[in-house]
């Protein structure tokens, strides 16, 4: 039994469809209506310093009664800054 070839016809191909584009000439053009011109909030940190824990062998008591209460609100490398060198302040040997 011998076949014949079978013919491969191509696919129409139809443009693709797409959606229209939203009218928005009546929308007011400000920050307040376009969320990529928003300016994201700084995020920002506090280090509470517990002046009664036990400084250890490497710290003074004395020095460390001195800091403040806490270190910020600011951005957190500006913290990490400040409990750094707070820490050195407060050494037996700085």
């Amino acid at each position: 039994m011998i076949k014949s070839p079978v013919l491969m016809t191509p696919l129409a191909l139809s443009p693709p469809r797409s959606t229209p584009e939203p009218d928005l000439s009546s929308i007011p053009q400000d920050a307040a209506t376009i969320p990529s011109l928003v300016v994201p909030e700084a995020l920002t940190v506090c280090l509470y310093i517990n002046k009664q824990a036990d400084v250890g062998p490497y710290l003074e008591r004395r020095k460390l009664q001195q800091l403040p209460e806490r270190l910020g609100p600011e951005r957190p490398a500006t913290v990490l800054q400040q409990a750094v060198q707070a820490c050195i302040d407060c050494a037996h040997q700085p």
